[in-house]
C-alpha cells in the first residue's frame, strides 16, 4: 500500500481539503480519477507521496 497526502479543492464548500489517502500502488493519475469520479466537485488535485502514519492501519495485503 500507499499512502497520500491529497489536497483537493471542493467546489461545493469552495475551501481546499487535504487528506490521508490509502491505495495499492496506482499512478497518481489513477487515483485522481478515482477520487474526482467519486467526488465530481473535487478539482486541482495534488497529491505527495508520504510514509505510512502511525495512527493508521495498513489494509490487508491481496
Amino acid at each position: 500500500m500507499k499512502f497520500w497526502n491529497m489536497t483537493v479543492f471542493n467546489a461545493d464548500k469552495d475551501v481546499d481539503v487535504s487528506f490521508i489517502l490509502q491505495a495499492p500502488p496506482y499512478k497518481k493519475s489513477k487515483i485522481i480519477d478515482i477520487i474526482s469520479g467519486v467526488h465530481p466537485e473535487y478539482s486541482n488535485f495534488r497529491l505527495e507521496s508520504i510514509e505510512k502514519p502511525a495512527h493508521i492501519k495498513e489494509w490487508a495485503k491481496e
